[in-house]
């Protein structure tokens, strides 16, 4: 009677370890991969706490796995504080054995943005461990999602490769922003003003700006103005330039001296003549 009633112990026991650790499987996946587990023995529990013990391999919830990583971990689930479920996780890379850009060569402009796009070889391989970089970040930056900016004129080589050195690249060439996008407020305020007047002199591709002070009503300027008034060449005159008026004429005297006034170093006169010139 003792013996049975000690088999009768050791089978509880038994039933007792087995329950503790109901399923045990191991599961083969590629990375990218999702699985979900589904298990019969495990629906009779209504919470489980699903966990991974290398969350850089797989990771878990609600009983759904995602390999983001190569290697192997335990994924496990915990009923009342009981270990219910055990899976083995084995995560493999398909290697990459080419990389094509959607480009080979294009333009941007300083501050434009534009996004490279790849088609990795064979069509199954991993999207994993690759890297971007640009020959030359003070032309041109990319980030991780291969996102470009361009930063300064000039040329550079943006190039996308993999840890086996396997590689392509894609010349981009960053142009300069244009001239009327570079001006200042007030300098675009000015730019506006001397647009909406220019057809008030008699050859208006002949108007070159020289000189410019602020006056002290706002919006309004005194210009030193170099035109074609006919045949010959161009004569320095100064005028003032407000939205009433447009340029009105002081006559033919230099600022600085009959005027007594200090043209303002703050306008980039080379940049405001070169904003005109693409407008007009």
């Amino acid at each position: 009677m003792k013996r049975f009633a000690a088999i009768l112990l050791l089978c509880a026991m038994m039933l007792v370890s087995l329950s503790a650790c109901a399923v045990k499987e191991t599961v083969a996946l590629t990375y990218g991969e999702k699985y979900q587990i589904t298990n019969k023995k495990l629906d009779r529990y209504e919470n489980l706490d699903w966990s991974s013990s290398d969350a850089s391999i797989a990771e878990v919830q609600y009983g759904r796995i995602s390999a983001v990583g190569a290697g192997t971990t335990l994924i496990t689930a915990e009923a009342d504080g009981k270990e219910v479920a055990e899976f083995t996780v084995k995560v493999s890379i398909v290697p990459i054995t080419g990389i094509v850009l959607s480009a080979k060569a294009t333009e941007v402009t300083e501050e434009e943005t534009f996004k490279l796009e790849y088609t990795l070889f064979p069509e199954d391989a991993s999207d994993v461990g690759l890297s971007w970089k640009s020959a030359d970040e003070a032309v041109a930056t990319v980030d991780a999602s291969g996102v470009v900016t361009g930063i300064a004129p000039g040329q550079t080589t943006i190039s996308i490769s993999t840890e086996d050195g396997v590689i392509d690249t894609c010349s981009v060439t960053v142009k300069q922003k244009p001239a009327y996008e570079r001006l200042s407020k007030k300098e675009k305020a000015f730019v506006d003003l001397a647009m909406k007047h220019l057809d008030a002199f008699k050859n208006p591709d002949s108007v070159i700006i020289k000189e410019i002070q602020e006056a002290t009503l706002d919006n309004t300027w005194t210009v030193k103005v170099s035109a074609q008034y006919g045949f010959g060449g161009n004569t320095t005159t100064v005028y003032m330039l407000d939205d009433n008026f447009g340029f009105w004429n002081w006559g033919s005297f230099d600022i600085d001296v009959d005027l007594n006034i200090t043209p303002d170093e703050t306008y980039d006169i080379q940049l405001i003549n070169d904003a005109i010139d693409e407008l007009r």
